[in-house]
């Protein structure tokens, strides 16, 4: 299995939480990705807004997801977590299984190899 990633830092264009799929904003900062959007990073921890933050724009990630997930193709809920692929953009393959949510955010996440999709000029 390949654990292997590539990172990138922008700015956060608003509060954002760890492990969730972004986009990139307007001057490259990072918003959160939205239902079945195209994504271009998962983000590594939590920032506040105008804070500096890691993203995982590439390889092994690992992402909140929304519901239990064991294997197969994902992509975003409407709060940048991770669903089964059903008619959104396919972001990745499950590496691992996480559980249903939980209060222990540790238990609702997956590994997954991340594979963005470059955004097109406007779309």
């Amino acid at each position: 299995m390949n654990k292997t990633s590539n990172t990138r830092t922008l700015y956060a264009g608003t509060d954002l939480d760890a492990n969730r799929y972004i986009k990139f904003g307007v001057d490259n900062v990072a918003v959160l990705c939205g239902a079945g959007e195209r994504a271009q990073g998962v983000t590594v921890e939590s920032v506040k807004q105008g804070e500096p933050i890691t993203v995982v724009v590439g390889g092994h990630a690992i992402v909140e997801c929304a519901a239990a997930l064991s294997h197969g193709q994902v992509e975003s809920d409407a709060n940048g977590r991770a669903i089964a692929l059903d008619a959104g953009i396919e972001l990745g393959t499950i590496l691992s299984g996480g559980l249903a949510p939980s209060a222990v955010p540790e238990y609702d996440t997956i590994e997954i190899d991340f594979r963005p999709v470059e955004a097109v000029a406007g779309v």
